[in-house]
C-alpha cells in the first residue's frame, strides 16, 4: 500500500468520502466523478490497486468537510482576504490546514450542507456541497499537497455568508438622479489617493512598509476596502507576508485591539505557505 492509498483509507476512517483523480491532475478518474466518493475500504483498495499513482480527493459537503480555498496568482494573493477574515474572527473552529502546489492553502471546516461559493476578486473559494478538493499527498505539477496543521475536535462550520459579506459587500444604492454630493472636510477622500501614496514609493525603499502602514491606517479609519492597498504594496515589491502583516498591524492600531490569527497561521514567505505549527497543533502522523 503506497502513501496515496494509505491516506485515502485514513480519510475514510475520519468519515470523509474519497475518490480517485487522474495521476498528477485534479480531474476525477471515476465514472461519476465526486458522486462516486465513498468511505468503503474495499472500493478504495480496488481504485489504488488498479492505478497506484492516482491522486486522492475528498468530496466536500455535509457528510464530510467544507474547505476555504486561498489562491495565489502572479502579482495577486488571497492571503489579504484571509487576514481580513481572521481579523473578523470568522476562521475559528477549523480542523486542518493544507498547503497547496500554487502556494495557497486549504482550510478545513466541519461540513455544513450548504452550497459552495466564490469571491473571485479576493481569490477565495468556498468548497462545500457538490464540490471536492485534492488532498495530501496528491501531487500536481510535481508539487505535493501537504498537511501543515491538524487539530483535534470539536470543529465548527465556516459562516460563508458572513465571510462573503465582508470580502464583497453589496454596492451602495446610487444617489437620486440630479443629487450631487458636496465634499465637506469630514467626507472621506476614498482609497485612490492612499493607493497613489504607496505606489509613489521606490522599489527597494525602506519607506515602503511605512507608507503602506500609514495608508492602511487611514483607510481603516474610513472603513475602506484594503485590497487596493494590498495590490499596491505587492506592486512596489513587498512580499505577501510583508503586506499581510502590515495591513493586520494597521487594523490593530486603528481598532486598538489585537487581531486574532487562527492557530498562529500567517503567510511565511512570498509564496504564501503557512508556517510550522505551534505547541497546540500536531502534524498529521496517523496512517492506516
Amino acid at each position: 500500500m503506497n502513501d496515496l492509498e494509505r491516506a485515502a483509507h485514513e480519510y475514510a476512517d475520519r468519515g470523509w468520502s474519497v475518490f480517485c483523480c487522474k495521476p498528477g491532475e485534479k480531474v476525477p478518474d471515476t465514472v461519476h466523478g465526486f458522486k462516486d466518493a465513498t468511505t468503503d475500504h474495499d472500493q478504495i483498495r480496488r481504485w489504488w490497486t488498479d492505478r497506484p499513482d492516482r491522486n486522492v480527493a475528498i468530496a466536500t459537503g455535509a457528510a464530510s468537510i467544507d474547505v476555504l480555498d486561498i489562491d495565489v496568482r502572479p502579482g495577486r494573493t488571497g492571503y489579504t482576504a484571509f487576514h481580513r477574515l481572521s481579523a473578523a474572527g470568522l476562521l475559528a473552529g477549523y480542523s486542518r490546514v493544507v498547503s497547496t502546489p500554487s502556494g495557497g492553502m486549504h482550510v478545513y471546516f466541519r461540513g455544513s450542507g450548504r452550497a459552495g461559493g466564490s469571491v473571485p476578486t479576493a481569490l477565495v473559494d468556498f468548497k462545500a456541497e457538490g464540490g471536492y478538493v485534492l488532498a495530501p499527498p496528491s501531487v500536481v505539477g510535481g508539487r505535493p499537497y501537504t498537511v501543515e496543521v491538524d487539530l483535534p475536535g470539536p470543529h465548527a462550520n465556516l459562516d460563508w455568508d458572513a465571510a462573503r459579506q465582508l470580502l464583497a459587500p453589496p454596492a451602495p444604492a446610487p444617489a437620486p438622479t440630479g443629487a450631487q454630493p458636496r465634499r465637506t472636510p469630514t467626507t472621506p477622500l476614498g482609497i485612490d489617493h492612499l493607493v497613489r501614496h504607496v505606489q509613489r514609493q521606490e522599489s527597494g525603499s525602506q519607506n515602503r512598509n511605512r507608507a503602506l502602514f500609514w495608508a492602511a491606517c487611514r483607510a481603516s479609519e474610513e472603513g475602506l476596502d484594503l485590497r487596493p492597498l494590498a495590490e499596491a504594496g505587492l506592486a512596489v515589491g513587498l512580499t505577501a507576508t510583508e503586506v499581510g502583516r502590515t495591513l493586520a498591524s494597521a487594523q490593530r492600531t486603528v481598532a486598538g485591539t489585537s487581531v486574532p490569527v487562527i492557530g498562529g497561521i500567517s503567510p511565511r514567505s512570498a509564496d504564501g505557505r503557512p508556517p510550522p505549527t505551534h505547541a497546540a497543533v500536531r502534524k498529521s502522523s496517523s496512517r492506516r
